[in-house]
């Protein structure tokens, strides 16, 4: 009787508590009037020393309901990485929905509007609906 108890027990627990799921990525647009964020994730999380935010297609959520569980606004970007000697600058390209590289030298580098020029914060949200941030945690501003 106490086995059937302690999984009854165990199974209740188990069916209760969905555990959530995080993410990271680079802001490339920020909608404050709407509370969205569009960032392009990390598909080298595993080894936070060497991002690489190239995971398309861009993932858009909602910033969490309550703004208390969220830090400071990010700042959007274009610019994901910025390798001069060897790879250039990988820019997001919102028209085209890809990514771009060009070399640092260029004139179209440097003809760029600002934003395209710009890193955007990087951001770590915690969320059970893919679309919805529970929490919002703004790594780039975020004081240690």
């Amino acid at each position: 009787m106490k086995i059937l108890a302690l999984l009854t027990a165990s199974l209740a627990l188990a069916a209760c508590g969905r555990f959530g799921t995080v993410n990271q990525g680079r802001v490339v647009a920020f909608d404050r009037a709407q509370g969205l964020v569009t960032l392009i994730s990390d598909s080298n999380y595993r080894d936070p020393a060497h991002p690489r935010f190239d995971r398309l297609p861009p993932v858009t959520i909602h910033v969490p309901a309550d703004r208390n569980e969220m830090g400071p606004e990010p700042q959007p970007g274009l610019l994901l990485s910025l390798d001069c000697a060897h790879r250039g600058a990988v820019l997001f390209d919102p028209a085209t929905q890809s990514l771009r590289t060009l070399p640092c030298d260029s004139p179209e580098y440097r003809n760029l509007p600002s934003e395209a020029r710009r890193f955007g914060d990087e951001i770590r949200y915690y969320y059970k609906d893919p679309a919805v941030a529970l929490r919002l945690m703004n790594v780039t501003k975020t004081v240690e």
